[in-house]
């Protein structure tokens, strides 16, 4: 239906011998919204005389007199995470008895994840160190992806990893460069994790020297950063 309205009806063409009066509501007391499909014969107006005409064929393959109807229902404001939202459908066929389907249960995930990126390690013999993020914490529908920010010698943040499903990778630093990292979770309900501007949700630091390459850790903050010395 049009946005704004609780009634509407059409009528579609199908082909020169009939056309669909879609007629469809919303009533707002009980949430029941409702469609109804009807066969017209365009010479007349009216539903046709022949009983086997229809815009739905027999049902023979188990795909030809199948139809659906779609929806997007919005909660409302101020439900709280795990508030319970079902529905069903009844289906009636002329005068036929209703087919009833099965309940649908939606469940609202509305609380961010949060996430943590671990302390650093570097990789023996190289100017490479690991950045590995902990297990999102997600009372709701779990931690899905992952988007993963590197700042380059205290630069702005930019994408580094972008949604992955992967918790760690292998960081290639240049010698002479510091980095800071943090990582931002997204769960299987489309919730984002947050951060501040300076990106403090889940911050990591630390430093690397050359050219022997050995590793050592900054101190530790809200931050990690990692600097290669040469």
């Amino acid at each position: 239906m049009p946005p704004g309205l609780n009634s509407y009806t059409t009528v579609h063409p199908v082909d020169a011998t009939m056309s669909v009066r879609v007629q469809g509501s919303l009533n707002p007391a009980n949430s029941v919204l409702k469609w109804t499909f009807t066969t017209i014969d365009p010479a007349t107006g009216l539903p046709p005389s022949d009983p086997t005409m229809g815009f739905l064929p027999p049902d023979s393959d188990g795909k030809k007199g199948q139809g659906h109807v779609s929806f997007v229902v919005r909660p409302k404001a101020g439900l709280a995470a795990g508030t319970e939202i079902s529905n069903t459908a009844s289906i009636v066929f002329d005068a036929n008895a209703p087919i009833v389907t099965p309940t649908w249960l939606h469940t609202l995930d509305t609380a961010a994840p949060t996430s943590k990126v671990q302390s650093l390690i570097g990789r023996p013999g190289t100017l490479s160190f690991d950045v590995a993020s902990d297990s999102a914490s997600d009372a709701g529908s779990a931690e899905r992806v992952y988007t993963a920010y590197v700042s380059d010698n205290s630069a702005p943040f930019t994408v580094w990893q972008s949604a992955v499903s992967t918790k760690s990778a292998a960081y290639a630093g240049t010698a002479g460069h510091s980095y800071a990292f943090y990582v931002i979770a997204t769960d299987g309900g489309q919730c984002r994790g947050g951060q501040d501007a300076a990106g403090s949700d889940d911050r990591r630091d630390g430093s690397v020297r050359g050219p022997d390459r050995r590793h050592q850790l900054g101190r530790r903050r809200l931050h990690r950063r990692w600097r290669p010395e040469s």
